[in-house]
């Protein structure tokens, strides 16, 4: 695989017009990524990103299909920058300050593991992200329409921040069958935050934090869902859905 430095602008031009699978350099360019800059580099694999790059601009990466991996330390990802970046499997979300809408809608990830500084989650971030499989809401307050929807993930963790699920926001996720609420007062959601959802348990931890969950308008839907767990109910459910084989998108898996 050939190993091209950029420097500059002209550097990224000549990368564009390669034919074969190259690894952009770009330790030494001194400026942020611009909108579009790399869009539809189809024979672009690997990003080694220097210190001085914190923003990549909207839809920087944009249909890359063959991006594997992207090294750096950005602060801010523009919208939709890895859009459709399909062999995209894993990001360091580490010094990540503020996601965009659309920013890795339609890519490959399989594991979202926020820091404690992201607190909203856009819309369609991560839409029809199909081979997700693990997040970590960590610290996130606000949920955005449609922001995992159409996603593969199996079991949603509803942290203590989580104030907000939007519309859409994890629609047509129909793998998703476990939501584990450890937040005691209910998150406000809408009647279509789990549209089309298989959802089969609903974990609370106690009597008392079901109570508000039945009470509320949109939660109590999921009433013959609801279950008291403890930590060995769960660990043993969790290693259930693990062991579990997917039937649904065998190509993807």
């Amino acid at each position: 695989m050939k190993i091209i430095n950029c420097k500059n602008e002209r550097d990224i031009k000549k990368c564009l017009k390669q034919n074969r699978p190259y690894m952009a350099n770009l330790m030494n360019y001194k400026m942020n990524i611009k909108p579009q800059l790399f869009n539809g580099a189809e024979h672009l694999h690997f990003v080694l990103a220097g210190p001085s790059i914190e923003t990549i601009g909207e839809r920087a990466f944009a249909n890359c299909w063959a991006l594997e991996r992207f090294d750096g330390l950005p602060k801010v990802i523009g919208t939709a920058a890895f859009t459709f970046c399909e062999s995209l499997k894993d990001f360091n979300f580490t010094t990540i300050s503020n996601l965009y809408p659309d920013a890795f809608s339609y890519s490959g990830l399989q594991q979202i593991e926020f820091p404690p500084n992201i607190k909203n989650i856009p819309p369609r971030c991560f839409q029809a992200c199909l081979k997700l499989r693990n997040l970590n809401l960590n610290k996130v307050e606000t949920i955005e329409e449609e922001a995992f929807q159409s996603s593969g993930i199996k079991v949603l963790d509803v942290p203590v921040s989580l104030e907000t699920i939007g519309k859409k926001a994890f629609e047509g996720c129909i793998r998703l069958t476990d939501i584990v609420c450890e937040r005691f007062f209910p998150p406000k959601m809408s009647a279509s935050s789990f549209y089309g959802c298989s959802i089969k348990n609903v974990w609370v931890f106690s009597e008392a934090q079901l109570e508000y969950y039945l009470k509320d308008r949109y939660w109590s839907k999921f009433d013959g869902c609801f279950k008291i767990g403890t930590p060995k109910i769960l660990k043993q459910r969790m290693q259930e859905i693990r062991n579990q084989k997917d039937s649904l998108w065998p190509v993807l898996t």
